[in-house]
This record gives C-alpha cells, structure tokens and sequence, in this order.
C-alpha cells in the first residue's frame, strides 16, 4: 500500500531527491546561498535566468518570454509570487520550493496561487509545493512534471486545486506529479488535485481561449486527496495514476472523479495496489521516513452518543438543583438575621 511523503520531513530541506516508480530525479532548492529579494522583481530581458534567489518577502513578475527561474524559494506573501504576464510565455521554473506555512502556522490568505499563467503556456519541473493557502499552480498551457504538491486549502471559505486549468491556448500535461491533497489540520477540504473544466467565463479572468480545446492530461502520477481527486472535463486524458481517497465519496471506486469518469479516464489504480515504496524522498542519500495513511475514522455512535449526553445533563441537572437549595437556605438565614 501507497505510503505518503511526510511533508515536515521534506519542509525546510535542500539537495532532496524524489523517486516516484522506479525512476529518480532531484526536486526542490539546491544547495547553497540565496540572494535575497524584497518586494517585487521584475524580468529584464528574453531568455533570462534568474537562479539562486530568496523571494521569502518577495514575488517574481515574469514580463519576457523564456525565462527560466532555477533554484529560488518562495513563500505566499504576494497574490501570485510567480506571475507570468499577460501575453508573455515559455516561462521555466525549475528546481523551486515554494512553502506558504513555512512554520506550519502562518500564511497569507490573498494568495491565490503559488504560480500563475496570464494567457500562453509555461513550464514547471522538478519543484515543490506546500501548503497552499488556496490554489496551487494555474496553467492554459504546456506541462507540470516531476513536481511535488502537498497541502492546500487554509484560507477560511477557499476553493482549492493543486493544479487548475479552466481553458487552454495549447495542449497542457501533469505528468510523474506527486500529489497529496488531503485535508491538513487548519485546512479546509481541498477541491480537487487536478481540475480540468471547461469554464472560460470564471477562467481567472485569463482571457486565452474559449474554455478547454485542447488536450488536457494527467499521466503516471500519484493523485491522493481532495474532495474529487480528479474533476475533468471531455476532453481530459487521465492515465496510469494512482488516484485514491477523495473526501466527498468516501470508498466508492468511482468516487475519485466527478462528474462521470470522461472516456479518457483509464488504467488507473488504487494506492492500497501499488507497494508502499512507490513513491519516496531523500536528503543526502537518506530516505526520509513516509507518513502514516489516513487513519479511518469510525463512524458515529449516535445513539451512545445521545445517552451520554443525556446522562451527563442529568447530572448537571441534580448538581444545579442541590446549588438553588443551598441558595435558598441561605437567603432564609439572612432574613432571619
């Protein structure tokens, strides 16, 4: 059975190194010091590369094509910390992490995503995402691969998917992703873990394209949580993941999407089938120990329940009864006084 990535253990690391069915690749920041950045950067030319920053109080506005972001870390203080502008494209964010509650307290509830894409494609690989205050990544376009997501969902009221895509410009692909949606303590139930729909009108006020018309698709990925795992349009291709505990369904094996599973929607399996190593992280050659799975919360005792409470108010009722006599009595003593 499936074991999840702890996200305390990878929170605050450098150099870790993902394995995800057999093949490996680092994720995350490198190793080394960061130039610290306050407030908001802006790409000066094409082709950029912006390597080995510290955006914790900052955000990146991304105003060329092909500039590629290596290595820098990101907290949530900014609506978008990467924001890639209207008509600009090709961005590369590589070997990033991104922590919206770096202290497993705080964050910024006007984040409303982590990454966000205007109006033409970009890229995001070999990166890591936690704790989200609302939505994760937000494409129209092009590929999020070899990427860890874990958490979302902790701003009062928000509704929150790891990745969202609401109408294309161009074909987009998730592909080898990690991601555990589930429900974090201080979080409200995430929506989904991959949101294809097809709703150009609400699309972000993106303004590219027509809803979805292209391809979507969701392959070789590890896909646990949120209240649908999966919410897909006609057009999604989800194939070979692993797709298990959705909130809103409970156990019904077709409860990880929603609406109806579309045609594209095959060979797809359950965590409790895969072997608990399929997915792993280490730092410095050490695999960091995996979390526990959910635990299985029984159901209610109603009827237990409602005699306890009946039994103690009973209680409470003689206790409260006993303190009115006493009260009386002594308010007949003072009369007498």
């Amino acid at each position: 059975m499936l074991k999840a990535i702890d996200i305390n253990a990878v929170r605050g690391k450098k150099d870790l190194v993902m394995t995800l069915n057999g093949e490996t690749w680092d994720v995350g920041v490198r190793e080394g010091q960061l130039q610290k950045v306050t407030g908001t950067m802006r790409t000066s030319a094409v082709n950029q590369l912006i390597q080995g920053y510290d955006f914790s109080d900052g955000a990146l506005e991304i105003a060329h094509n092909g500039v590629k972001v290596v290595s820098c870390y990101f907290r949530n203080k900014n609506f978008r910390p990467v924001y890639q502008l209207a008509g600009v494209q090709d961005l590369l964010v590589d070997l990033c992490t991104f922590d919206g509650r770096p202290d497993g307290r705080d964050l910024n509830p006007s984040c409303s995503e982590f990454v966000f894409a205007h109006n033409r494609p970009m890229v995001i690989d070999r990166s890591i995402f936690l704790d989200a205050s609302n939505d994760g990544v937000n494409f129209v376009g092009g590929r999020c691969q070899r990427s860890l997501m874990i958490g979302g969902g902790f701003t009062p009221g928000s509704h929150t998917d790891a990745i969202s895509v609401h109408t294309t410009v161009s074909e987009f692909v998730a592909e080898k992703m990690y991601i555990d949606w589930r429900m974090r303590p201080g979080a409200v139930i995430p929506n989904a873990c991959i949101k294809f729909v097809n709703t150009p009108v609400i699309g972000q006020n993106q303004g590219a394209g027509n809803g979805i018309s292209h391809r979507v698709a969701c392959l070789d990925s590890v896909t646990i949580g949120g209240g649908y795992v999966m919410y897909l349009d006609s057009h999604s291709d989800v194939t070979r993941n692993v797709v298990d505990y959705g909130y809103w369904y409970g156990s019904d094996p077709k409860g990880d999407v929603y609406p109806p599973a579309p045609s594209g929607y095959r060979d797809n399996i359950k965590a409790k089938d895969v072997a608990d190593t399929f997915v792993s992280i280490a730092v410095g050659g050490k695999v960091i120990p995996p979390s526990p799975p959910p635990p299985v919360v029984p159901a209610e005792d109603w009827g237990a329940k409602i005699a306890a409470l009946t039994a103690t108010d009973a209680t409470q009722q003689e206790s409260l009864k006993a303190i009115r006599e006493e009260f009386d009595d002594l308010k007949s003593k003072l009369r007498n006084v």
